[in-house]
């Protein structure tokens, strides 16, 4: 069952640095460098330190026709889907170790990128979400680290936005009773509407039944 929320630990992060070198040099062929920085997560990490990149198919933007730049994309600019990767680093002896990287596809550069735990009140589990989009429709990609940074991630993907037929919006901000991260989904269909509600089930975000149930936000 759900209950009150009680979300006390979210970091809006901001990867606005330019990586270092060093950093770089980790990409695939092809990478081209678009957001790097720094979140406090405490033990055992201490310091992560994300790099998200592109290795894009095509060199030009779909719709200007330029030269894909890391301002470019950063800034809008779409172009053909593409590997998008997220490498985590902690720094190790006086030089930055690579942990742990995913990847994805996507057409375009991130809106948002998010850091929550999916237990937050033991701060257990880390969760890394990044908004992608194009206007008010797009998706969420959530990335749950269930044992850690440097072990296996879960990538499940929630699509937001639409039109004046359907739409969908996806929230963070509530737990389960059992302190457990819940994702949640305001969705409308032509005249209908309603909730949908996603738990951790130990292997992913499952949907649950949509029933009557007490729910509420904490930013």
């Amino acid at each position: 069952s759900f209950c009150l929320a009680q979300v006390s630990f979210a970091q809006q992060i901001e990867l606005n640095d330019r990586a270092s070198a060093e950093v770089q040099a980790t990409m695939l062929q092809g990478g081209i460098s678009l957001r790097y920085g720094a979140i406090q997560v405490g033990k055992p990490y201490g310091k992560i330190l994300l790099h998200v990149y592109v290795v894009a198919k095509s060199k030009y933007s779909i719709a200007t026709h330029n030269l894909l730049t890391r301002e470019q994309i950063n800034s809008g600019s779409t172009f053909e889907r593409s590997p998008i990767y997220l490498e985590f680093f902690v720094p190790k002896a006086g030089k930055m170790a690579l942990v742990n990287r995913v990847s994805f596809k996507e057409q375009t550069g991130s809106k948002s990128i998010v850091f929550k735990w999916l237990e937050p009140k033991a701060r257990c589990g880390p969760v890394v979400l990044l908004k992608y989009g194009v206007c008010d429709s797009g998706e969420w990609h959530v990335f749950a680290f269930p044992k850690g940074f440097d072990k296996p991630a879960v990538h499940q993907e929630f699509s937001i936005g639409g039109d004046q037929d359907s739409s969908s919006n996806i929230t963070f901000d509530s737990v389960n009773k059992a302190g457990l991260m819940i994702i949640q989904e305001k969705w409308s269909e032509g005249n209908k509407s309603g909730l949908r509600y996603y738990s951790w089930n130990g292997k992913m975000f499952a949907k649950q039944s949509t029933g009557k149930k007490r729910l509420e936000s904490n930013q």
